[in-house]
């Protein structure tokens, strides 16, 4: 699991609090909030984009489970290989005492920065909100579901 761990920023002690979660002593959501969901990437200018995205919404329980299973990746993850325009915001508190703001991305990707500024990006394949892009991505062409 080390070897998935890639930060923006951030020290040593950081990616080993974050990444050594699947070793006995596990980070768990304790409390999430939701700030909005259905947004979507204003810069694209596209009604049909933005208004798929509003299906974007997915719920308390989903996110939490999100957060609980989810690894770190790299941020190319987030900018190239799933990338979507929907997304959705809020906070995050872990059961550790680490806590911040996210920003979740309807193709199972999110950003998480921590209230002292660095930033992790998490993956975690499989979730069950409705993601308007869903079979879009991949190296292929045909679209991964």
């Amino acid at each position: 699991m080390v070897g998935r761990c890639n930060f923006i920023k951030g020290g040593l002690a950081l990616s080993l609090a974050f990444c050594m979660a699947g070793y006995g002593h596990a980070r768990t959501v304790l409390n999430l909030q939701i700030e909005t969901t259905g947004q979507s990437d204003e810069s694209l200018q596209n009604e049909a984009a933005a208004r798929a995205c509003r299906k974007f919404r997915p719920t308390q329980n989903q996110l939490v489970q999100f957060f609980n299973r989810a690894y770190a990746v790299e941020a190319a993850k987030i900018m190239h290989d799933r990338y979507s325009p929907c997304y959705a915001t809020g906070k995050l508190r872990f059961s550790d005492g680490y806590f911040g703001e996210w920003v979740m991305y309807s193709s199972g990707v999110a950003r998480f920065t921590f209230n002292g500024g660095d930033v992790v990006y998490l993956y975690h394949r499989g979730n069950r909100w409705y993601d308007p892009n869903a079979c879009t991505y991949g190296l292929a062409d045909e679209g991964e579901c």
